[in-house]
C-alpha cells in the first residue's frame, strides 16, 4: 500500500465519522472517538485514534487531557505543537463557558441528601466505572460536574493530580467526589477509604476542601466520609449546613 492510498483510507474513515456526529450526535461515540474527531484538525494525515487513547491513559480523562500543559501533552507520542496547541484552545474555551455563566442562578448543594440524589441520576446516564466531581463555589452552588477518571476507584491509577487540576479549572472552592458501585454491597473497601483520604489531605493542600465522597449505585448512594474535620474551620454557613444535614440523620 502506497501512502497515497494510505491517505484515501483515513480520509474516508474521517469522513464516516463526521456523518456520524451529523446523524446521530456526539452521545453515540465513546470519548476516545471524540477526542479522535478533534486530533483531526491538527493531525492531517496519521491515524489519531491510538494518539486519542494513548492520551486519555496518560491524563486520566477528557478533563485530565484538557488541562494538561503543552509540554505534557508533547510528550505523548503523535502529539506535536499544533495538536497541543489545539487541546490547550479548547480547554481554555471549556473557562470561558464557565465565566459567561457567572451571572447565572447556579443550583446550590447545601444539602447532603440533595447531592445524593443528584448524583444518582447523574452516574445514571452513564456507563462503566467513572470517578466524577460536583465542582462547587464556597456558597455549594454547582459550577460544573466532571468525569474525572473511568477506572476503578480504589485503583493506583486514581491520583489527585487530575482532581486538583479539575478544580483549578473551574474556580472551585469545594468539591464532592463520587464513584460506581455496580456489584456488590455498597460499601467502601480499605483501598476506597485510603483513596478517598489520600485525595481530601491533596485537595486540602491547594485549598479546596473534599467535603465528600459518595458510592453510587442504580437507586442509592451511602457518603464515605461527612467531612467533620471541616466543620470547626470552615466560614461557609452553606458548607456547616451540608455536614449538619447528615448528621441529623446519622
Amino acid at each position: 500500500m502506497d501512502i497515497n492510498e494510505d491517505k484515501d483510507i483515513h480520509r474516508g474513515h474521517r469522513q464516516r465519522m463526521r456523518d456520524k456526529l451529523i446523524c446521530h450526535g456526539p452521545r453515540v461515540f465513546d470519548t476516545y472517538e471524540l477526542l479522535e474527531m478533534l486530533l483531526y484538525y491538527a493531525v492531517p494525515y496519521k491515524d489519531t485514534n491510538p494518539i486519542a487513547k494513548r492520551l486519555l491513559m496518560e491524563f486520566g480523562s477528557l478533563d485530565g487531557v484538557f488541562s494538561a500543559s503543552e509540554e505534557e501533552l508533547c510528550r505523548v507520542s503523535g502529539i506535536g505543537e499544533h495538536a497541543a496547541r489545539l487541546i490547550r484552545l479548547v480547554g481554555s474555551l471549556e473557562s470561558v463557558r464557565d465565566e459567561l455563566r457567572d451571572g447565572l442562578t447556579l443550583p446550590a448543594f447545601d444539602d447532603y441528601y440533595r447531592a445524593g440524589a443528584y448524583l444518582v441520576r447523574y452516574f445514571s446516564e452513564r456507563e462503566g466505572l467513572t470517578v466524577s466531581g460536583m465542582l462547587l463555589d464556597s456558597s455549594m452552588r454547582l459550577l460544573r460536574t466532571v468525569d474525572i477518571y473511568n477506572t476503578n476507584f480504589g485503583s493506583a491509577a486514581v491520583r489527585p493530580r487530575a482532581f486538583i487540576d479539575a478544580a483549578m479549572r473551574a474556580g472551585a472552592s469545594v468539591i464532592i467526589l463520587a464513584h460506581r458501585q455496580e456489584h456488590g454491597a455498597m460499601f467502601p473497601t480499605v483501598s476506597e477509604r485510603a483513596t478517598a483520604k489520600l485525595l481530601s489531605d491533596e485537595l486540602m493542600a491547594v485549598g479546596v476542601r473534599a467535603v465528600e465522597h459518595y458510592i453510587v449505585s442504580d437507586r442509592d448512594f451511602i457518603g464515605v466520609h461527612s467531612g467533620l474535620s471541616l466543620k470547626l474551620s470552615s466560614d461557609s454557613p452553606e458548607l456547616t449546613r451540608f455536614i449538619e444535614s447528615k448528621e441529623r440523620e446519622e
